[in-house]
C-alpha cells in the first residue's frame, strides 16, 4: 500500500523522496482455517484464547485463520515538522499471523459490523480485554468480533513459547507456520485483513457471503495507540477495490497520552513522546473516531488528559472520560486471572489490592458507546457530547481530580452508581500492582443507613439513575436491568426497613 502520495526508498545511508501521483489499492491477503482438534491437553489444537464454549450459548461460533501476504514498513516522511504523512522504507516483508473469528452461528443473524480488535500485547501474549468489555453486546446485536495478533512478541509466543514451560503442556504446532519480522508490518496487516473481509465473494474470506458493510478498527491500552496512528497515517489511503475505505470508524479504549511509532526501532520505544502533535487526530478524517478513557488513564499513569478533543476540535471526534473508572476493574481482573488459570497454568501473586478494586462496571460504558459508534456510522445518528471529568489546579504537583460532597470524581461519564453511591469510586491506587484496578471503598454502615432509610428508597433512585443514563447515550437497557436487579437483591436499606 503506498501512502500519502509520498514514498521513501532505503539506498545505502540515504533516504530518497519520490512523489507518486495516488496511493495504491489495499491487497488482499490469504486466509487459511485452523481446525479444531481433540486430545488429552498437549495434544488438542484450540485457539489460544478460546471462547467456544461460552459462544455456543449465544449462538455464536468460534474460527481461527492464518493470514499472510506481504506488508511494508513505512516511517515519518518529515519527523522534524512532525508530520503525520508517512512512506515505504522498506516493501512487501512476507508474514503470517493469527486471525480469530467470533460470528453468528446463522449467516442471517449478522448485523453487518464487524468490530476489530488490535489484540493487547502487554503481557507478552495476547490479550482480547476489548471482546470481555464488550461480548454480550456484540452478541446480542448480531455483530463480529476479530481479534488480530499484532506485534511481533505476541506472534512469537504463539509460535515459539506457547505451550513450552513455565506454561502449561500445549500444541504449539498450531502456530508454527506464524512469522512476523518488524512490528511496523501492522499497518498493512490491518487494512489487508479489512479488505479480505469485505470482500463478499473472495473465497478464504471468513465472512465470504456474510456481506460486511461496516468495520470498526479499536484497541484498548496499548493497542490504542496503534488506532491513534493508523487513524493519522493509513485510513484515508487504505481504499478498497470498491472505493470503500478499509475502516469506517475508530475506537480508541483506554490508552495513554501517545500513538504507537510507524516503525519504532524497539520494544523499549514504540511511542511518540508527550506534547507530539501526532498523538491527536491531526487529519480531517471521512470516518468517525471515539476515544474513551478511564480515570486511571486521564491524569495518572498514562496522563491522557493532554491529548483530549471533542467535537469542538473536529465533528467526527467525541471524548468520553469515565468517573471512578479503571483501567481493569474488578470484573475484568477476574476474568484476566481465570483466563490465565486456564490458557497458560499461571496463578496471580500474592498481593491483595486495598482498598479493593473498582467495582464500577466498565463494561457497562464501554459497550454502550460502541452500540453508538455502530449507529453514528450507520445511520447517522450523532453520540452525545464529549464528557470530561473535571480537573482543578493543585500547586506545585499536577491537577487533581474535582470532587463531589460524596467523594467521587466530578463530570465525565457516569453510572448509575454515582448518582446513588453507596461508596467512593476511583480509578487511581497507591500501591504499584493495584495502579490499573482503582478502588472502591464503601460507606459506613451508619451513613448508608442515613442516606437510604429504607431498601425502597434505594432501589427507587437506583432506578431513575439508570434510566438518566440511558437516555444520555451512556448505558444500554439490557445493562440497565442488571443494575436494577442488583440494586433490587441489596440490603441496602433492608435493616432500617424490618426495624420500622
Amino acid at each position: 500500500m503506498l501512502q500519502n502520495c509520498a514514498r521513501l526508498w532505503t539506498a545505502g545511508a540515504a533516504l530518497i523522496l519520490i512523489s507518486l501521483p495516488l496511493a495504491a489499492q489495499v491487497a488482499i491477503p490469504a486466509a487459511e482455517y485452523l481446525p479444531v482438534t481433540d486430545g488429552d491437553i498437549a495434544e488438542r489444537s484450540v485457539p489460544f484464547l478460546t471462547q467456544a464454549d461460552y459462544l455456543a450459548d449465544w449462538g455464536y461460533v468460534e474460527d481461527e485463520y492464518e493470514l499472510s501476504g506481504t506488508a511494508n514498513i513505512y516511517d515519518y516522511v518529515d519527523n522534524a515538522s512532525q508530520s503525520p504523512l508517512v512512506g515505504i522504507v522498506e516493501a512487501n516483508l512476507p508474514y503470517a499471523t493469527r486471525l480469530i473469528v467470533r460470528r453468528p452461528a446463522k449467516m442471517r443473524k449478522f448485523n453487518g459490523t464487524v468490530y476489530f480488535d488490535i489484540l493487547n500485547a502487554t503481557r507478552g501474549f495476547d490479550s482480547d480485554i476489548s471482546w470481555h468489555y464488550s461480548a454480550q453486546m456484540i452478541m446480542r446485536e448480531g455483530a463480529v468480533y476479530v481479534g488480530l495478533t499484532s506485534k511481533t512478541s505476541t506472534v512469537g509466543f504463539l509460535r515459539d513459547e506457547f505451550g513450552r514451560p513455565p506454561y502449561i503442556p500445549r500444541n504449539y504446532s498450531r502456530y508454527a507456520n506464524l512469522h512476523m519480522q518488524k512490528d511496523g508490518q501492522v499497518w498493512d496487516m490491518l487494512s489487508q485483513a479489512a479488505a479480505l473481509l469485505k470482500a463478499d465473494a473472495e473465497p478464504t474470506n471468513p465472512l465470504a457471503g456474510f456481506g460486511v458493510e461496516r468495520t470498526i478498527l479499536m484497541g484498548y491500552s496499548q493497542s490504542a495507540g496503534y488506532v491513534k496512528t493508523y487513524v493519522n497515517s493509513f485510513h484515508n489511503d487504505a481504499i478498497l477495490s470498491d472505493g470503500r475505505n478499509a475502516f469506517d470508524g475508530f475506537f480508541e479504549g483506554a490508552g495513554s497520552f501517545a500513538s504507537k511509532l510507524p516503525n519504532p526501532p524497539d520494544s523499549n520505544n514504540e511511542f511518540n513522546p508527550p506534547r507530539d502533535p501526532r498523538n491527536l487526530t491531526m487529519h480531517p478524517v471521512s470516518a468517525p473516531v471515539m476515544r474513551f478513557q478511564t480515570a486511571t488513564e486521564v491524569n495518572t499513569f498514562f496522563n491522557s488528559k493532554i491529548t483530549r478533543q471533542t467535537e469542538d476540535d473536529s465533528p467526527l471526534v467525541r471524548t468520553y472520560e469515565m468517573a471512578g473508572g479503571a483501567h481493569v476493574d474488578a470484573r475484568q481482573k477476574e476474568i484476566e486471572i481465570q483466563q490465565n488459570r486456564d490458557e497458560l497454568g499461571l496463578e496471580p501473586p500474592p498481593v491483595v489490592c486495598k482498598p479493593a478494586a473498582s467495582t464500577l462496571r466498565v463494561d457497562y460504558v464501554h459497550s454502550a458507546l460502541l452500540s453508538r459508534l455502530d449507529d453514528w456510522i450507520e445511520k447517522g445518528r450523532k453520540p452525545p457530547a464529549s464528557r470530561l471529568l473535571s480537573l482543578v489546579e493543585n500547586p506545585g504537583s499536577r491537577p487533581v481530580y474535582e470532587l463531589n460532597s460524596d467523594g467521587n470524581q466530578v463530570g465525565g461519564v457516569r453510572l448509575p452508581q454515582l448518582a446513588v453511591p453507596t461508596g467512593v469510586w476511583s480509578g487511581e491506587h497507591w500501591n504499584l500492582w493495584c495502579l490499573l484496578h482503582g478502588k472502591y471503598k464503601p460507606f459506613r454502615e451508619e451513613e448508608l443507613a442515613a442516606r437510604y432509610p429504607r431498601h425502597a428508597t434505594y432501589v427507587r433512585q437506583t432506578r431513575s439513575a439508570i434510566k438518566d443514563a440511558y437516555r444520555q447515550g451512556f448505558l444500554l437497557r439490557e445493562d440497565g436491568r442488571e443494575i436494577y436487579w442488583q440494586a433490587r437483591m441489596s440490603d441496602i436499606g433492608e435493616r432500617n426497613s424490618r426495624n420500622k
